[in-house]
């Protein structure tokens, strides 16, 4: 996640918070500076919690994205990916469903997967947050109803469970916002149209030790998992970047996908409709 091309990724969370504020609820109003405090783009150097044996609720996650695209034909995403002449492109169509099931065949429990379009405009955060919170603000004052209506709880069994709820709250507000941190990108990258997959963990070093590699990109160290994905069966198609003699690279493309025995046909080779000398 650290190493994504958007320096802006995970912040900007307080800022989209504060614009809603006035339409949420008194239990949000109540507990505003904590809703804040886990929103904060520090958080990952100051957040903690705990419980009242000391242990911490929250830890760390590693999170590693893979980012698509809607559109299988764009001049702003061939410019940019493809700089030199070592990275002509092509834009590989994918299904979405097969590549679900190939992230689903991952076997291990502590492994988290999210997946979904990423939101550009603001006006989208803020809608997509507000009713979030307020489907969560909710939740909680209807148990907090349910408890009142039970006159015989005790004063201290009604403190464990304010502490429980708080606790609850806050773990529900955090997970939000991981989410949101993980698919609200700035409004300058609309032009992805960026369909996003997270592979989400906690930060256990054993957990990835056999998936985990690193690669150099642009002199950059940063380390990535490698999924074996065996068949190509995910693939429906391929466009043809508007910079590369089509009919040759065509040729070239039957001859791989043959060798790799995958069954995309011909006309499932696109030139690009974009045209352009160089």
């Amino acid at each position: 996640m650290s190493f994504l091309n958007d320096k802006n990724e995970f912040k900007g969370l307080s800022e989209i918070l504060d614009k809603i504020k006035t339409n949420l609820n008194e239990l949000m109003q109540e507990n505003w500076e904590e809703i804040n405090y886990l929103a904060d783009e520090e958080y990952e150097n100051n957040f903690k919690m705990v419980n009242k044996s000391g242990s911490i609720l929250f830890k760390k996650n590693k999170y590693y994205i893979l980012s698509f695209s809607t559109e299988k034909d764009s001049l702003p995403l061939w410019n940019y990916y493809t700089k030199n002449m070592n990275s002509w492109g092509y834009s590989i169509h994918i299904v979405k469903n097969e590549i679900i099931n190939k992230f689903k065949e991952i076997d291990n429990n502590d492994i988290s997967l999210y997946y979904g379009k990423v939101l550009y405009k603001e006006k989208e955060k803020r809608e997509f947050l507000e009713e979030k919170i307020k489907t969560i603000s909710d939740k909680f004052n209807k148990k907090i109803i349910e408890k009142n209506r039970n006159s015989n709880s005790s004063i201290n069994n009604y403190f464990d469970f304010e502490e429980s709820l708080n606790v609850e709250l806050r773990t529900e507000l955090y997970n939000l916002f991981q989410l949101c941190r993980l698919f609200f990108k700035d409004s300058y990258f609309s032009y992805e149209k960026e369909y996003r997959f997270v592979i989400s963990c906690i930060d256990d070093e054993s957990i990835f030790s056999s998936m985990r590699e690193f690669s150099s990109i642009n002199g950059i160290i940063r380390p990535h998992l490698e999924l074996d994905l065996k068949k190509l069966d995910f693939l429906s198609g391929i466009t043809v970047s508007p910079l590369i003699e089509y009919d040759l690279a065509v040729k070239g493309l039957e001859y791989f996908l043959n060798s790799k025995e995958c069954n995309i046909s011909k006309d499932k080779i696109l030139k690009s409709k974009i045209n352009i000398r160089f």
